[in-house]
């Protein structure tokens, strides 16, 4: 249990028990969210960072109090070297009298690899930019390029895969609700079925369409959903919305040349 349960919250309520008198940590002005804390340890990794954006809902944008900002170990070690103790007669004294630095060595500096550079964002604006060409490339030659749609929407649903798992079966915290699972969905994979069986595509087509009002409807609340989206993840979302608008358009107009051709 990583945010109230973990390697840091363990030794600190040993700490808490241990002592005889009134323990007082140091007032804090402003408190954070779950969310903001762990992206801030995750700050020097894009890809991490947008990988815990996708995997923790709703519940870690709550705002946390200055007790749970302690499950990291360096927020807990700030506040404990700074704790009082009071005893029974009133007289208050410092918890930490001392601190010992066990090892001088530092960590060293990070080195820039490729996914520094090729960042979510970029690589999510990239998949939009293929995906509009494609999409206006179809309508101009009139062809639907269905392997656009069996690759987009096959990823989607593997990623919709572990997300659902880890909403609905895993006992994490803080992981549901996670709107993410509106547009990262198992059902995608049963979708590319769909579209890749002649005799279903009907089936198909009224997938596209349920698609397309539940992603426009999660693209207008955007901003106003309680909770943190990573920037990264707009243009995949706008890529799914936009192949399922085609793919409505394209077969309306297949239907009405199919409906002329029989007149």
């Amino acid at each position: 249990n990583f945010c109230f349960d973990n390697c840091a919250t363990r030794p600190k309520k040993i700490i808490e028990r241990g002592i005889e008198g009134k323990l007082t940590y140091p007032v804090q002005a402003k408190h954070h969210s779950f969310r903001t804390l762990i992206n801030n340890c995750t700050k020097f990794h894009q890809w991490l960072t947008f990988g815990c954006d996708l995997v923790l809902g709703q519940p870690t944008d709550r705002r946390a109090t200055q007790d749970e900002e302690m499950f990291l170990p360096t927020i807990l070690a700030d506040n404990i070297s700074r704790a009082t103790v009071t005893d029974s007669s009133g007289v208050a004294r410092q918890l930490v009298v001392k601190t010992n630095q066990l090892s001088e060595e530092t960590a060293e500096p990070l080195q820039q690899t490729f996914l520094d550079t090729f960042s979510p964002k970029v690589f999510g604006w990239t998949i939009f930019f293929i995906i509009l060409a494609i999409t206006a490339l179809g309508w101009y030659t009139g062809k639907i390029f269905r392997v656009t749609d069996y690759i987009l929407f096959g990823a989607a649903g593997l990623g919709g895969c572990l997300i659902w798992f880890i909403c609905f079966i895993s006992t994490h915290p803080c992981v549901w609700p996670n709107w993410n699972a509106l547009w990262l969905q198992p059902i995608h994979l049963v979708a590319v079925a769909l579209f890749a069986v002649p005799s279903l595509r009907k089936a198909g087509y009224i997938y596209h369409f349920v698609n397309f009002i539940l992603i426009a409807v999660l693209i207008a609340l955007w901003n106003f959903v309680p909770q943190h989206f990573n920037a990264a993840a707009l243009p995949l979302v706008l890529s799914l919305w936009i192949r399922s608008a085609f793919n409505i358009t394209a077969q309306s107009y297949y239907d009405v040349a199919v409906h002329n051709r029989h007149r």
